[in-house]
């Protein structure tokens, strides 16, 4: 089993300079949780739904006025909120390698690059996939 396999070929991207509130819209709109960040077309940066999340002020916070968590929303550039130089994996990469290193380093999503160009993204959704076609494979 390779990642290949079982990895998203169609991979949606955002850029470093998008603001907070467009990825968010986004991954509401898109319904994913993981988006790789590309400049100029090479990967530099990964982020999660749950960096947004963390990046935003909660408007619960009596000192957080809407004005404040909107310009929050609207001025913060992915750039600094996103994971560098993410961990990634090469397509020929043996699922059980892959799935080790999400373990291990307790990440939802990798990046799958040929080189230094995006060609995919393995994540948890993924991972369970493969898990229950080998299930299915192996029922009596």
């Amino acid at each position: 089993m390779r990642v290949a396999d079982y990895m998203t070929a169609e991979v949606m991207t955002l850029k470093p300079d998008t603001v907070l509130e467009e990825a968010l819209n986004f991954f509401r709109s898109k319904h994913v949780r993981h988006l790789p960040v590309l400049d100029d077309g090479r990967l530099v940066g990964i982020v999660t739904d749950r960096d947004v999340k963390r990046a935003t002020p909660s408007l619960l916070d009596k000192s957080v006025t809407r004005e404040r968590y909107l310009a929050v929303l609207a001025e913060t550039p992915l750039r600094r909120i996103m994971a560098e130089q993410p961990l990634c994996v090469a397509a020929d990469t043996d699922m059980r390698e892959a799935v080790a290193l999400m373990r291990d380093q307790r990440i939802s999503g990798l990046p799958v690059v040929d080189g230094t160009h995006l060609i995919g993204i393995l994540t948890h959704s993924d991972v369970l996939r493969a898990f229950a076609e080998l299930l299915e494979r192996t029922k009596d």
